[in-house]
């Protein structure tokens, strides 16, 4: 089964979502070097916006924990991709 919205490989907007997300989870931490992995779980499809549901785990220093569920909508409109229309982001300690 083929991933949701892949274009040559690459999963639409995943990057403009890490750049966008990534900081704010950093600004949690206590210390530096830390890495994140967006790992995509479904595509997501809600009235005129569609999106990815998204679960973050922390990998640096040999780690795999989740550290947060993501689920992030856009417009399907053009012009609209990757700017967020509703987003909803569940933090674990």
């Amino acid at each position: 089964m083929e991933k949701p919205f892949v274009i040559n490989g690459e999963v639409i907007c995943l990057k403009d979502i890490q750049k966008q997300i990534t900081p704010y989870l950093e600004s949690f931490e206590e210390e530096s070097g830390v890495k994140y992995k967006y790992n995509v779980k479904s595509g997501l499809s809600y009235k005129d916006t569609i999106g990815l549901r998204l679960q973050i785990n922390r990998v640096d220093s040999g780690l795999n924990v989740r550290v947060a569920d993501l689920d992030y909508y856009w417009l399907q409109e053009r012009g609209s991709m990757c700017q967020p229309a509703y987003m909803v982001l569940e933090r674990f300690q």
